[in-house]
């Protein structure tokens, strides 16, 4: 196409007014900048998002726009089109529908389309596909924000499971009920010893009174407390969050926490959040008004209005204790190959005590004719194995996150995965025991360095094939697990 191979110096996107959707159209940022590192990119939003469009890394200018303001709709378009068309934009790219792209003048415009209410496409993988216009692959990116760290050190949640919670949305629909939250909390609390902090803003209603009273007092609770980029940052310390479908379960999705959203009345095919699709809840309850589309304002098909629907009672609380379970489990495995990665470092750097702080092909020279040495062409073979395995493992850090371990194929292929490493790790073992034992010499020095650094690889790879062996069994225990549940 005409506009793949040209390049763009000062580029316009005019996004959505609601949060939650801002946190989806600020998905093409990062491929956008990476193919026009140069170009100045602008946004223009609405007065609550124009904070986290700021703290985004790549974009340059917020330009806020509220076309609900007392001034007037009609005023507060002309003036946005007046200060739009004297910025000489070479590129806007709008990600809703809007008349103010006809009157900017600008040379190429990109227009997202409207989604069907049942499209199964994500939002945002229909903002990313815009971008094949520019010659830009549509991969998923998370977002990158611009983050203070709060002071964790003041909720005594040090060392423990930190769980984000957020129990209200502005379609109250959607929200899920106070019992069943405060069912999931004890058990969060009693059986995990879990820290846990509750989100959100309240519009004044009565539900959402009597849903923060029915919530245990062992919870911190930042409801109303926090603007929406310091709720961000919380959220950036959490190790797992539980939400509606609303604004704060997408953000935590994109900034790469495990994220479990409950899913009744709203369309999960579309919106469910972005990176962890597999660790959706939805309910039980089946009808063909599931999902229901009508207004927020609007009751649903079940007549309620102002309360939760009838299908978010059958959001079930096991359910949601099922993909906590999955996400532990998979954070073990992911942290227990961390920890393997790191031996495998460790041995390698055990290993530079001796022969690999020389020139090695020199060593091997010199060496050749001493048959008491140990060969560096030994140690060498070693070495390049042991640095093919630890590519592999942190290959495969990244895919356990993005696993479903509730689903039997991803199970199979996990452990498929898991038992490669293994077979990988006991060929390392191999390479060790194949070097020369310890043989009595006067150049005792040198020996004993030598011997030394054999035992400490020894000891690495028996500590190695020790991980490899719980995450085996990790993986049989949750199989099993899942079996006697079902």
């Amino acid at each position: 196409m005409k506009n793949q191979n040209k390049s763009y110096s000062n580029i316009l996107i005019f996004g959505r007014s609601n949060i939650g959707d801002i946190c989806y159209d600020l998905a093409i940022i990062a491929p956008l900048r990476e193919r026009f590192p140069t170009a100045r990119i602008t946004c223009v939003t609405s007065p609550g998002s124009v904070e986290v469009c700021r703290a985004i890394k790549g974009v340059d200018r917020v330009i806020q726009f509220n076309k609900h303001s007392g001034r007037g709709r009609i005023r507060e378009y002309c003036g946005l089109i007046a200060a739009l068309r004297s910025e000489n934009f070479d590129l806007a790219i709008f990600l809703r529908n809007t008349c103010v792209r006809f009157f900017l003048g600008i040379p190429v415009v990109l227009t997202a389309a409207k989604l069907s209410p049942r499209s199964s496409l994500h939002i945002a993988e229909r903002n990313l596909n815009l971008l094949r216009f520019l010659a830009i692959k549509p991969e998923k990116s998370r977002l990158e924000l611009a983050l203070n760290r709060p002071r964790m050190a003041e909720d005594s949640s040090n060392g423990l499971l930190r769980i984000g919670i957020l129990p209200l949305a502005a379609w109250k629909l959607k929200c899920w009920p106070g019992e069943k939250w405060k069912e999931l909390i004890d058990h969060l609390t009693s059986k995990l010893n879990a820290k846990v902090f509750i989100f959100g803003k309240t519009d004044g209603s009565e539900w959402e009174q009597r849903l923060l009273k029915k919530l245990p007092e062992s919870v911190v609770c930042l409801v109303d407390k926090t603007s929406l980029l310091e709720t961000l940052s919380w959220i950036n310390e959490m190790d797992i969050f539980i939400g509606n479908d609303s604004s704060l379960v997408h953000f935590s999705s994109c900034m790469g926490i495990p994220t479990i959203g409950l899913y009744g009345p709203s369309n999960f095919q579309n919106m469910y959040p972005l990176f962890h699709r597999h660790f959706g809840v939805l309910t039980r309850f089946r009808a063909d008004c599931v999902p229901c589309h009508f207004g927020r304002r609007q009751p649903g098909t079940c007549k309620k209005t102002g309360e939760p629907a009838d299908c978010m009672w059958e959001v079930s609380v096991r359910d949601v204790l099922e993909k906590v379970r999955a996400i532990l489990f998979t954070r073990d495995i992911s942290r227990g190959l961390e920890e393997i990665v790191n031996k495998v470092q460790a041995l390698e750097d055990r290993s530079r005590l001796f022969h690999l702080n020389r020139n090695l092909d020199a060593a091997m020279e010199q060496e050749a004719e001493n048959q008491n040495s140990v060969s560096p062409a030994v140690v060498k073979m070693v070495l390049v194995r042991i640095n093919a395995a630890a590519e592999r493992l942190k290959q495969l850090i990244p895919v356990i996150g993005q696993t479903d371990p509730g689903s039997p194929v991803a199970l199979k292929a996990l452990s498929t995965q898991v038992e490669e490493c293994g077979r990988e790790i006991q060929e390392l073992t191999r390479f060790i025991r194949l070097m020369p034992d310890k043989e009595n010499d006067e150049a005792g020095g040198e020996k004993e360095r030598k011997d030394s650094c054999l035992l400490n690889l020894e000891t690495h790879i028996d500590s190695l094939r020790r991980n490899i062996s719980r995450l085996n069994s990790l993986a049989e225990q949750f199989h099993s697990d899942l079996q006697n549940a079902f």
